[in-house]
């Protein structure tokens, strides 16, 4: 409990102070000015003037998403754009808005987006960003030794761990066979469903009790699986956003709908790590390349190029209220 307080008093009291948040909000401005992938997409109001209690801004004309109506005929598409947006901030600037739930985005009459309340914000660095993407394609390639690499790299695994042989031959198999399920399902529910019914798989085969002394036994040693500080805002942003998304559908899936940025990237990024990253995904650690994947990722690079640099025109049409 103590450290949780640690963790989250910090922020807290951040977020009191207004000339931070003004510095936020001046250094989100700057980012998304410089970046051409949502610099037509997403609004920043000017900061006007601020000192630690108070902070004036331009008003920005529109709805927000929590008045009625406010995207109702588009609302999927407007989830989508807001998605993808955030993914952009999370691996392309990497400089994160941390709060953003329905009250602090306005739908513009010009189709454009715009954002509200910095005092809650995350740097991520450009290393980490990059190991992010890398476990995405190790997951989904099956490859899970490389993902205990990963999430020691992402540092919610300790760094002596992944040069442990036994350690690994113990979680390598328990990560896999949880990845498999959280990845394969978007439904929280039938997430639940198959984590306890895999856990009485293993208790029926007698192999539980072992299981968990051996995790126990890694525990010990290294640590267990932790949440590293840096991480716990970009959670509870794709959360929130995941929650916008299943009020549009009971189906929606977070995975899928962030994957159009994830394809970009892979496809205009021509460092070493992700050229890498690429071929995982289209071969997925086998000889030959998947004709499947290569249509999925140039179909996923049309998605995004279409939600986040069609014309304001286009975007208008998606729910913003028109201008008075």
């Amino acid at each position: 409990l103590g450290q949780l307080i640690d963790r989250t008093a910090g922020p807290f009291l951040e977020e009191l102070d207004y000339d931070r948040e003004a510095a936020n909000q001046r250094r989100f401005a700057a980012s998304v000015a410089t970046c051409d992938l949502i610099a037509d997409t997403v609004v920043v109001p000017e900061v006007i003037a601020s000192s630690r209690e108070v902070l004036v801004q331009d008003w920005l004309p529109g709805q927000k998403l929590t008045e009625p109506g406010a995207a109702r005929e588009q609302g999927d598409r407007v989830v989508k754009v807001l998605i993808n947006a955030y993914m952009v901030q999370l691996l392309e600037t990497g400089f994160l808005h941390g709060d953003p739930h329905p009250g602090n985005f306005v739908l513009m009459p010009s189709g454009q987006i715009g954002i509200l309340d910095y005092g809650l914000m995350q740097e991520i660095s450009g290393d980490k960003r990059v190991a992010f993407i890398e476990y995405l394609m190790h997951v989904q390639a099956d490859m899970y030794d490389a993902c205990l690499d990963d999430l020691v790299r992402l540092e919610f695994l300790p760094a002596s761990l992944a040069d442990d042989t036994e350690a690994r031959e113990v979680v390598v198999p328990s990560l896999a066979s949880t990845l498999r399920i959280l990845f394969e399902e978007s439904d929280i529910r039938l997430q639940q469903t198959k984590l306890q019914k895999r856990r009485a798989e293993l208790a029926d085969e007698g192999r539980l009790e072992q299981l968990r002394a051996e995790l126990q036994a890694v525990a010990e040693k290294y640590g267990s699986f932790r949440l590293p500080a840096y991480a716990t805002l970009i959670i509870r942003a794709l959360a929130t956003l995941e929650g916008l998304g299943m009020r549009t559908s009971r189906r929606f899936s977070i995975g899928e709908n962030t994957f159009p940025y994830i394809a970009r990237r892979l496809l205009t990024d021509d460092s070493e790590r992700i050229r890498n990253a690429l071929r995982t995904y289209l071969y997925r650690g086998r000889a030959r390349i998947s004709a499947k994947r290569v249509d999925e990722l140039a179909s996923a690079f049309g998605r995004f190029t279409n939600l986040m640099r069609g014309s304001r025109e286009e975007r208008a049409e998606f729910g913003a209220p028109r201008a008075y």
